[in-house]
């Protein structure tokens, strides 16, 4: 039933704004962000990017080609400064105790909570160890 909902909310936002100009500003935002159902994030850049839906799947394309998404895996889409592609989003506790390496693998620490670790932490993308499972973050 969810998956139902999503999938006419994007259709109607995508028939809504059909035909409309829209613009992002390019300073502020560089990246259209899509969430799957599992967390997993891909980012595509805004420029020249169209959308358009076929066959019950979100076709983007842009300068760099075309990529499709299937609308019953998505759960969101939103404007970013950044590319965010591959992060997922953490399925943990907030209180769960944290070990936090650079991408090169360095051990950045051992935080009691991700909250403790986001404020220690320069802006940047980490790799976060907890209850036996690896995420990504990004710090900004």
């Amino acid at each position: 039933m969810m998956a139902k909902c999503r999938y006419y909310i994007i259709v109607t936002l995508v028939a809504l704004f059909q035909g409309t100009a829209m613009h992002a500003d390019d300073a502020a935002y560089a990246y259209l962000t899509l969430e799957t159902s599992d967390g997993t994030t891909q980012s595509v850049a805004l420029s020249s990017l169209t959308l358009a839906i076929s066959d019950g799947r979100l076709v983007l394309t842009n300068t760099a080609g075309t990529q499709t998404f299937a609308l019953t895996e998505l759960s969101k889409m939103y404007f970013t400064t950044n590319n965010t592609t591959g992060l997922k989003a953490t399925t943990f506790a907030e209180d769960t105790p944290v070990e936090i390496h650079s991408l090169t693998g360095i051990q950045m620490g051992t935080y009691d909570n991700i909250s403790q670790a986001r404020t220690a932490l320069e802006s940047g993308i980490y790799v976060v160890k907890a209850m036996g499972r690896t995420y990504k973050i990004a710090v900004k």
